[in-house]
């Protein structure tokens, strides 16, 4: 009975195990099914993320880039604005640039007269010499006298003007230089050397409430001046004085065209040219000028010290130092010139630079002719203009003399003087440089 209860027990237990089993099974595999489904979802969760992560990158891309064209779209007319500011500013730092080279250009730093500097403060770019102040040797005012004594005395010295055309022919250097006149009357025929004929009357036209333009014209060494008077200032009025045409020997001058034509050696003034150098270093900030400017006072300096020791040539290995300088100075110009705009003033001003040192005959600068004119400019200021053509014209005849009596030392009284008692007597001209 015990054995079949026992027997009856294992055989409900293993039941139950099977049950159990059973029960197992349906479970892992639900498990399964389960695990299948989520892996199922997963992989389509991922493939969704992988999408959604692809669309957000698109989108953002896509977004950079609208965004992009838009801000190019709207900052487009700003930059081409900009740029177009950009362009007027630095036209107009030019015209400030031209505009101040223009208001700031005097006789101190450009070729302007003095009369043209008004009430403008000028520092004096004189270099202080060793001379005493107020007059010096050969200093004498001036005398007036009356119309008849004018003519008579200018009839007197056409022998003496001779003689000076003649120094001044054959001197080493000859200084020439022009300024404008006012006269009532002026030459009908400017190729004409005799504007009167013997009877007084003359080929003139005289002008009604005005007065004409004419040039006065100078031609001076260091012994002798020469003035004439010409309707003009070009080619007829120098063809007509009849002096330039013949001479061999140096011509000094402030660079004008017009004198190239009548001489092969021409030394331009070079106080016209520092004085530009000046204006480009001071009103276009060019360092180069300076330098350029440097290197021509140094080398007058030392043709100057030359002088004073009795050396009249620059020694060879010194002269070739120099040349060789000027080239570099010159390429270095070309190069500075290229920077600057074609027609403008600095380019303008910068292609007048001129030096030579090859003579020590030509002179540095122009001034002595230059100053030989002053009495010119000086009768002009007070009197307003001449009023007769024979007025003028004897003005320049005495004045030749005059000035060439004081550059010899003469006492001017004793040589007038002795040309109204022997009003044919002969100017003995000294050689001249």
């Amino acid at each position: 009975m015990a054995d079949q209860t026992t027997q009856s027990t294992r055989i409900n237990q293993k039941g139950l195990d099977m049950d159990y089993n059973r029960s197992l099974m349906k479970q892992i595999e639900d498990l399964m099914l389960e695990n299948e489904s989520l892996k199922c979802e997963n992989r389509k969760l991922r493939a969704d993320n992988c999408y959604l992560r692809n669309r957000v990158k698109y989108l953002e891309d896509s977004i950079d880039t609208k965004i992009a064209a838009a801000v190019e779209c709207n900052i487009l007319p700003l930059r081409e604005r900009i740029s177009e500011l950009e362009t007027q500013i630095v036209q107009k730092d030019e015209e400030v640039l031209r505009l101040k080279a223009i208001i700031n250009k005097d006789s101190s730093n450009s070729s302007k007269p003095p009369g043209s500097d008004g009430f403008k403060q000028i520092p004096n770019n004189r270099e202080k010499s060793e001379k005493k102040c107020g007059g010096q040797p050969g200093h004498t005012p001036s005398k007036g006298t009356i119309e008849g004594f004018i003519t008579t005395f200018a009839s007197s010295i056409d022998d003496d003007i001779a003689a000076i055309k003649e120094t001044l022919l054959n001197g080493l250097v000859m200084n020439t230089d022009d300024t404008p006149m006012r006269c009532a009357e002026t030459s009908c025929q400017p190729d004409r050397r005799d504007e009167y004929k013997k009877d007084g009357t003359g080929t003139l036209k005289t002008a009604e409430k005005s007065t004409f333009g004419v040039n006065i014209r100078t031609y001076s060494n260091g012994k002798s001046t020469y003035y004439t008077v010409n309707p003009g200032k070009g080619d007829d009025g120098i063809l007509r004085d009849n002096l330039l045409p013949g001479f061999f020997g140096i011509t000094g001058h402030d660079h004008d065209k017009k004198y190239y034509k009548y001489s092969i050696w021409n030394a331009t003034c070079c106080e016209h040219l520092l004085r530009d150098l000046k204006g480009l270093r001071d009103l276009y900030n060019c360092q180069w000028a300076e330098s350029f400017r440097s290197f021509l006072k140094e080398m007058n300096a030392h043709k100057k010290r030359d002088q004073s020791f009795g050396i009249n040539k620059c020694e060879e290995s010194l002269l070739k130092s120099y040349s060789e300088r000027y080239d570099t100075l010159v390429r270095d110009g070309e190069i500075v010139l290229a920077g600057f705009e074609p027609g403008t003033f600095g380019y303008d001003e910068l292609r007048k630079m001129v030096a030579r040192l090859r003579d020590y005959n030509a002179p540095f600068t122009n001034n002595l002719a230059e100053r030989d004119l002053r009495p010119c400019k000086t009768r002009q200021k007070i009197s307003g203009c001449f009023r007769t053509w024979r007025g003028i014209s004897d003005f320049v005849k005495i004045m030749s003399v005059i000035s060439t009596w004081k550059k010899q030392e003469a006492d001017l009284f004793a040589k007038i003087k002795e040309r109204f008692i022997e009003p044919h007597s002969t100017l003995i001209i000294t050689s001249g440089q």
